[in-house]
């Protein structure tokens, strides 16, 4: 099906279907011991003592990298300069554009650093090795590539719902049923809390969480 075509069917049929109702399933369940990728199920995970990663406004870099060497916090890596999310089918808010993103370590309350735009713990695998989670994450709402029917707008619908309610921002919408969402501080959870919460009760057929440098407009 053509990618304007198809944007435009979600969009557009989302908006007469069912709502979800707001005061129901306050209590998510959110975890985080363990995440589905695409290539494997159930991988158990284990956040590292005081490391984190955070993204915050490059224009207030200096007043950032001030807080944190006076509150000792250790750079772990080399700051990354985010290029800006490109609009595709969603309306991109300020608060995604310009941004810088770093890996750090430290006892301070990361929630305090100035122009935090995200911050999630960083984890490691079974095996030891670091899995870099940004701060994204991809849902699958169409349960078969090659046809729309009415579950498929009804998830569609549901999904949108579920994304105001947790606070998370569509950013691109792929051709194969794959929404992708940017998580901040506003947001209910992590990346990886919202996309297991997707696997196991949204009924969604697949989430998964970003991984590496963020691909704002990646074909999933």
């Amino acid at each position: 099906m053509n990618r304007f075509i198809f944007t435009a069917l979600m969009l557009c049929l989302a908006a007469g279907c069912s709502k979800i109702d707001p005061e129901q399933n306050t209590d998510y369940g959110f975890h985080d011991d363990y995440v589905y990728r695409r290539n494997y199920e159930n991988l158990d995970i284990t956040p590292i003592e005081d490391e984190h990663y955070i993204m915050f406004k490059v224009d207030f870099k200096d007043e950032v990298f001030a807080y944190l060497k006076k509150k000792g916090f250790e750079l772990l890596d080399t700051p990354y300069h985010h290029p800006d999310p490109i609009e595709h089918e969603f309306a991109i808010p300020g608060i995604l554009n310009d941004l810088m993103s770093m890996n750090i370590k430290g006892k301070g309350r990361v929630d305090k650093i100035p122009h935090l735009v995200f911050s999630n713990r960083r984890y490691i695998d079974t095996e030891g090795d670091t899995l870099n989670f940004t701060n994204t994450l991809s849902v699958k709402f169409l349960k078969e590539p090659t046809g729309l029917g009415d579950d498929d707008y009804n998830m569609y619908s549901s999904l949108m719902d579920y994304a105001d309610e947790f606070d998370i921002i569509p950013t691109h919408l792929g051709e194969r049923g794959w929404v992708t969402f940017a998580c901040t501080v506003e947001s209910l959870g992590n990346p990886i809390e919202i996309a297991n919460w997707f696997s196991e009760k949204g009924g969604f057929p697949s989430a998964e969480p970003g991984m590496n440098c963020i691909s704002w407009c990646s074909e999933q």
